[in-house]
């Protein structure tokens, strides 16, 4: 084929997996990175080719001229999709060294941190006037309980910076505290000493059919070319998480509103959202946004 090739950091998820598949069937070849050859995607049949590589464990400076190494090896200039958060912020901060070798999706830059971390993308909902659920800020426990008092419990314990949280606990995202009483625990089990990485953020009663999505992509001048709403009628871990099912259902509004967010940030590349419809003001409110391919559909 004399297509781009695609090259996948970050191998080991089913949304690796699904881009493996989509592009391999039309002939597109696929070269994987991830730190195991286990990983999902580099087991997949439209797998090209398979580079080893522990982006956790290596110096910044050495990742970078490890991807910068596996052009090399690929007889055309790649297109280069950060499978995750972490690797997505790697490829953005380094973005001039990879520029040169690798084609990959370059909004404003210091626009995918600020979407990516829950403190500075709550202010930006407030500065552009996008419904967004209420969110305080503790820096300790006894911040926490002191403050909690402006939320009405349950409340919702989450991360500031949501790959940090999962590497500290395992894979806990979030947890939910239902009471005053129940909080001290669960903001323990969650905080990181000295790192202030959490949020508590109001609980939007609802069912299943009021958890929205939106994927889309933005061009260079943060036009929107494409975007699919869903509602998602099932997540792992179940109280939020990774889509497992999503049913296609139209939504202008969750379009318009993150369309209002990457024209405010000169947005460009593929987007993913989570939408929570709020009945008590008959408003769709934005939870969080990957600015990445996501898992949704």
């Amino acid at each position: 084929t004399n297509s781009t090739p695609v090259v996948l950091f970050g191998a080991d998820s089913y949304s690796a997996l699904g881009v493996a598949r989509s592009l391999g069937r039309l002939g597109i070849d696929i070269f994987c990175i991830d730190k195991t050859p286990s990983a999902l995607a580099m087991k997949s049949r439209y797998c090209t080719g398979r580079f080893i590589w522990d982006f956790a464990s290596q110096p910044r400076d050495a990742s970078v001229e490890f991807l910068i190494s596996v052009t090399q090896k690929i007889d055309r200039t790649p297109l280069l999709i950060a499978m995750g958060d972490t690797l997505n912020l790697f490829v953005d901060e380094h973005r001039e060294q990879l520029s040169g070798v690798y084609v990959f999706a370059s909004p404003t830059p210091g626009v995918i941190a600020r979407l990516y971390n829950k403190r500075t993308l709550f202010e930006l909902c407030g500065a552009e006037g996008i419904p967004t659920p209420n969110t305080l800020f503790p820096h300790s426990l006894n911040n926490a309980l002191s403050i909690s008092p402006r939320l009405r419990f349950p409340l919702v314990v989450k991360g500031v910076d949501p790959d940090r949280l999962m590497r500290h606990t395992g894979e806990l995202r979030m947890a939910i505290a239902y009471s005053r009483e129940e909080l001290p625990a669960i903001y323990q089990a969650l905080d990181e000493p000295a790192v202030p990485n959490l949020a508590l953020q109001e609980f939007i009663k609802g069912d299943a059919t009021d958890n929205w999505v939106v994927s889309a992509y933005f061009d260079r001048n943060a036009n929107c070319r494409f975007a699919v709403t869903g509602i998602k009628l099932r997540q792992l871990p179940i109280q939020g998480g990774v889509s497992s099912l999503v049913a296609c259902s139209p939504c202008q509004p969750i379009v318009d509103r993150i369309c209002q967010i990457a024209k405010a940030t000169g947005y460009h590349g593929a987007l993913d959202a989570d939408f929570l419809y709020d009945a008590t003001d008959d408003l769709y409110k934005l939870l969080d946004i990957n600015p990445r391919l996501g898992a949704n559909f």
